[in-house]
């Protein structure tokens, strides 16, 4: 099965390396977790997470012990050096918040006036 991994270091020389396989505002999953030039979108992030659990009628609690119960199954999704620097309950707690913030700015990029009450613009969304 493919995992999602790191880039593979033979690219790592490449001139456009940073531009083709690093993020350029926020990261997603455990790849650049915690990496200080991203630190400045976690509360972002935080944000967006809470207001999806909130519109999505389930308690938070639920949505994470949704994930904390197939973290298993997840894991196996991740190449093991991406994810063995964390423990299960880390690991949940990252893909809940990330995956919550991805849903909730598809949801708002579809809502009218949600991107304007956020105070973002369209294109700083898209990025």
């Amino acid at each position: 099965m493919p995992k999602i991994q790191k880039v593979l270091a033979l690219l790592y020389g490449h001139k456009n390396f940073k531009k083709y396989f690093e993020p350029i505002v926020v990261s997603l999953g455990p790849i650049h977790h915690g990496k200080k030039e991203y630190q400045a979108v976690e509360d972002f992030k935080l944000g967006m997470a809470s207001k999806f659990v909130e519109e999505s009628g389930r308690s938070g609690e639920f949505l994470l012990g949704k994930i904390a119960k197939n973290i298993k199954q997840l894991k196996q999704y991740l190449n093991q050096k991406v994810v063995e620097k964390y423990d299960d309950e880390t690991l949940a707690w990252m893909l809940f918040v990330d995956g919550c913030a991805v849903l909730q700015s598809i949801h708002s990029a579809f809502k009218p006036g949600l991107i304007k009450k956020l105070k973002i613009k369209n294109d700083q969304m898209a990025i």
